[in-house]
């Protein structure tokens, strides 16, 4: 935690800042000593002081050309701080107002990237469609097909994930230096696509239907199978002895509340252990693919993903 006296001195100087900001939009209608402000403290991390800054500064000049990058570095804050809904909001909102610039098409990467990590995967693939489909910056072009297979690779679509891969590999770009990790990579998820002689999931489910516990045997794993056929033995058997007493009640309430939840519940565990079973059987593959995925990231110029305030406002004056 900082210390008393580095957050009076922050403080301090916010204010001051604020305060001669204030002054240049009263005089020239400019904002951008609060920019100033906000990135500094940005900087130095501290992420709740920059945002009311950078809000600060929407409320002095809502129209204001770099109000795009304002909103961007708000959410890029709450994504520092871990709030990702708050990230991803900010974010949609910074794309609302950027221009057809590189600006915009980095804030998109973010966007995608955090829509991820929140769990929003057909999300974050349809951004990283569109930053593909735009006229992108080579380096942010490979690091969005990079960034779209491991996804890929993450659903156990291996077959998108190679052919999104092979189209940097037939143009690598800034990845030239890497192909040898390229052509590899390309290879590792070739070999996830071709069948396996792993346990199906259907076939177990499937014979989980037949004989409860088969599926789960057939897929390996003994206790459940145990587990499977003996609820079901003797929910099936309570079931029969009502049917011969002639208590239909009975048979309904066990029938519903008992004997059809574990028959079902049965069979579609058996097409889980098995779908379980053939992803422990690609981990190693997997793995060795999100090993070079990593290299091949390294290979990718940082200047993708990191901008300034003037440099936005560079981009701004040139876009049409």
């Amino acid at each position: 935690m900082p210390s008393a006296r580095k957050l009076i001195g922050t403080a301090a100087f916010s204010l001051a800042v604020c305060f001669f900001a204030g002054v240049g939009v009263a005089e020239d209608g400019g904002s951008k000593g609060l920019l100033i402000a906000a990135d500094d403290l940005f900087a130095r991390g501290y992420y709740e002081s920059c945002i009311t800054e950078y809000q600060r500064f929407l409320f002095f000049s809502p129209d204001h050309p770099l109000g795009s990058y304002a909103r961007y570095k708000i959410g890029f804050a709450h994504y520092k701080l871990g709030r990702l809904s708050e990230a991803i909001r900010w974010w949609r909102r910074a794309l609302d107002f950027a221009p057809p610039t590189h600006f915009r098409q980095i804030i998109r990467y973010r966007l995608a990237f955090a829509l991820a990590a929140h769990g929003e995967m057909e999300l974050a693939k349809v951004e990283l469609l569109r930053l593909k489909g735009e006229h992108t910056d080579p380096a942010l072009a490979d690091a969005a097909s990079l960034a779209l297979t491991a996804i890929l690779v993450s659903q156990g679509l291996y077959t998108q994930a190679r052919e999104t891969l092979e189209t940097v590999e037939k143009n690598p770009g800034p990845l030239e230096d890497c192909r040898a990790s390229l052509s590899e990579a390309c290879n590792i998820l070739t070999q996830l696509g071709e069948p396996r002689r792993a346990k199906s999931p259907g076939l177990a489910r499937a014979l989980s239907t037949v004989v409860p516990g088969l599926g789960q045997l057939y897929a390996g794993d003994a206790r459940a199978a145990a587990n499977a056929f003996f609820l079901n033995a003797v929910t099936t058997y309570a079931l029969v002895q009502a049917a011969n007493r002639g208590n239909m009640l009975d048979c309904v309430l066990l029938g519903s509340s008992f004997w059809f939840r574990y028959y079902q519940g049965n069979r579609f565990q058996a097409g889980e252990i098995a779908r379980a079973a053939a992803r422990r059987a690609q981990a190693p593959l997997e793995q060795h693919f999100f090993h070079l995925l990593r290299e091949l990231e390294r290979c990718l110029p940082d200047k993708q993903v990191t901008i300034s305030w003037e440099e936005v406002s560079q981009m701004e004056h040139a876009a049409p």
